[in-house]
């Protein structure tokens, strides 16, 4: 299968995303032909901004229209199957005929908790963006039952074209097992944030174990803690760089005798780390938050404990099993069986080659995706003051099919609203729509907008022969419809819904600096209308 791997990253990068990214590239590299597509767009797209001189901090997902024509631009120029990707923001503008399949391990609903960048505005933005891609893509992947009802319940995505595929440990070789009869306890806790991952619940339960005479150590690795630790049972590892040949080798002597992971998070994805302690038949005592429900199976590899969880019952636990010798073997043989079957990335691997395998098997429904969804294209304003605002106005609207269009600098409004326009719809032609939705940063829906109003205003409007629908002040009407009226004069143009066949008459006309494009709109469309609210508003 010859496979498009879309990345903004080098996905070979053993850093990037936990070395997750490289395992999967090399999982998928090993069944199949894998080429790396998108190679310094993101890089490009920071250098463009500046070139602009634009005042607003750079996001990569402003430059969605650009990256997804170039990355259109060069899959068409190949021959490939499927298209995957975990890069979000290059989904929605991808116009490609081959099936997408987007790869991740949350959705940012769930993520935002802990983003480290607080601007709301973003926020709106990355939601507006990830939802596009959601619904542009024919197959979602996630590591977790948690992600994929995520997706279902924010962004209204059909459960069924999302498949739960848990990743594996990320390890160069699956580590030989052994029994481990030491009766010393060690403790290991693995995390770059202290206080995320729950390190002072994890120093505390190795605490009272000393107290209640339990023979034990604690190993901390990929963080300091907050506070100098005078304890000579407790070592910690700042960084251990397991891609490294001597930082491997000291991550597989600690687990080698460990006995258990401890991880008191705050917030896990999927948990990773319990994957690689499986592999070393290593239980682990893990928070029940996140995605950790899906990687744990209780009394196999670990146990799971409430959010609310204090160290006493991560104590109790720990000592509840470990002090059964018979209970603790088992489960130490256990959890490297769950490793064995559906912890590693052969597994994970071929599970995706069967997904792929029926995927394109299968043409993709073209009708049945321009049926449920009205192309939308968005026009910003290159102040990208009202952006962020705008994109979540279309959050529960699945009705619309969104695509970013950021207006060119020009001090005359109005020629830069008509060249947006025109990219809208050399866009619209390239894809061959019949009929496109273009909004202006300054529109917004109000509490009555309906639904089943507006479409059915769209399909009234269709079998009459509109070339024209905006929203605007009631001027010269005539009625027609329920909710349409038959118009002379366009005294608004924020938001317009374009037909094919005033396509071609918008892109050869001569717009000159002193016109004003309601009224050129209004010379050029023969048959006209204008929305009433009960079905725009």
């Amino acid at each position: 299968m010859r496979i498009a791997f879309l990345s903004d990253i080098n996905p070979q990068n053993p850093y990037h995303w936990s070395g997750t990214t490289r395992f999967v590239y090399a999982t998928l590299s090993k069944y199949h032909q894998v080429t790396w597509i998108g190679q310094d767009l993101a890089k490009g797209a920071r250098w463009h901004h500046r070139f602009l001189n634009n005042p607003n901090p750079f996001y990569p997902e402003l430059y969605q229209e650009q990256i997804g024509i170039l990355n259109s631009k060069e899959i068409k120029e190949n021959e490939y199957d499927v298209i995957v990707t975990s890069t979000y923001y290059f989904v929605p503008q991808l116009k490609v005929d081959i099936p997408i399949v987007y790869l991740g391990d949350v959705t940012f609903p769930q993520f935002k908790k802990i983003f480290t960048n607080q601007d709301s505005k973003y926020h709106s933005l990355v939601v507006a963006t990830e939802r596009c891609c959601l619904k542009s893509a024919d197959i979602i992947l996630y590591p977790s039952l948690w992600a994929k009802e995520s997706a279902v319940q924010e962004y209204r995505i059909d459960a069924e074209k999302i498949h739960i595929v848990e990743f594996g440990a990320n390890l160069d070789y699956s580590p030989k097992w052994n029994q481990n009869n030491n009766n010393e306890c060690h403790l290991v806790f693995i995390g770059k944030n202290w206080q995320n991952k729950g390190g002072d619940i994890a120093l505390e339960t190795y605490q009272i174990l000393q107290r209640r005479g339990l023979q034990s150590r604690l190993s901390i690795i990929g963080c300091k803690p907050p506070n100098p630790i005078e304890d000579k049972e407790i070592t910690v590892y700042p960084w251990i760089d397991k891609n490294t040949e001597k930082g491997f080798s000291q991550f597989d002597s600690i687990m080698r005798s460990a006995s258990f992971l401890i991880l008191p998070t705050r917030f896990e994805a999927f948990g990773i780390a319990i994957a690689e302690a499986s592999a070393y038949g290593v239980p682990s005592i893990v928070t029940n938050v996140g995605g950790t429900a899906q990687v744990i199976k209780e009394e196999r590899n670990g146990c799971l404990l409430p959010l609310e969880a204090k160290a006493e019952e991560y104590a109790e636990q720990i000592m509840k099993c470990f002090t059964n010798n018979e209970t603790y073997q088992k489960m130490r043989l256990t959890a490297r069986q769950e490793f064995e079957s559906r912890l590693n990335w052969d597994a994970w691997g071929r599970r995706i080659t069967a997904i792929l395998t029926q995927l394109i098997s299968k043409p993709r429904e073209k009708e049945k995706q321009q049926e449920l969804y009205l192309p939308t294209f968005l026009l910003l304003s290159p102040e990208q003051k009202e952006q962020n605002s705008l994109l979540s106005e279309f959050l529960d609207k699945p009705e619309f099919e969104v695509n970013v269009i950021t207006m060119t600098s020009n001090k005359n409004k109005q020629v830069c609203h008509w060249e947006g326009i025109k990219r809208a719809i050399l866009l619209a032609k390239k894809n061959q729509d019949d009929v496109i939705l273009i909004i202006k940063d300054t529109h917004r829906f109000t509490s009555s907008y309906n639904k089943k109003a507006f479409l059915g205003a769209l399909i009234a409007a269709a079998s009459e022969g509109v070339e024209l629908l905006w929203e605007g002040s009631l001027c010269e009407s005539t009625p027609i419809e329920e909710d349409i009226l038959g118009i002379e004069k366009i005294s608004n143009s924020q938001f317009l819904v374009v037909f094919s066949s005033l396509f071609d008459k918008i892109l050869t006309y001569d717009f000159q600096s002193n016109e004003l494009v309601g009224k050129v709109l209004t010379k050029l469309t023969l048959n006209k209308r204008v929305i009433l609210p009960s079905a725009k508003q």
